[in-house]
């Protein structure tokens, strides 16, 4: 796709006002979904410069505390699905 290889190479962005340069509530569902998964990669190489807000930090801590003391219910994510899904 040709806005891809503009997107990948600067192109597709306004260098002044840091913003796209394409109108993305104009694109359709599957090509914005396609631009999430191709910033996700981009974010994905470089997962030490993304910040963890503390708040996340802690939650992470107190699920990892939880599970080590036993006080946490681990499920295989089959059975995570169907109970989300009753």
């Amino acid at each position: 796709m040709e806005r891809q290889h503009a997107i990948r190479n600067g192109a597709g962005y306004d260098q002044h006002m840091g913003h796209p340069a394409i109108d993305i509530d104009s694109m359709p569902p599957e090509d914005r979904l396609e631009l999430i998964g191709e910033l996700w990669d981009s974010l994905r190489r470089v997962p030490d410069s993304i910040p963890v807000p503390d708040a996340h930090r802690d939650e992470l801590d107190a699920r990892l505390h939880a599970i080590e003391n036993g006080e946490a219910e681990l499920v295989e994510w089959d059975e995570a699905l169907r109970r989300m899904r009753r």
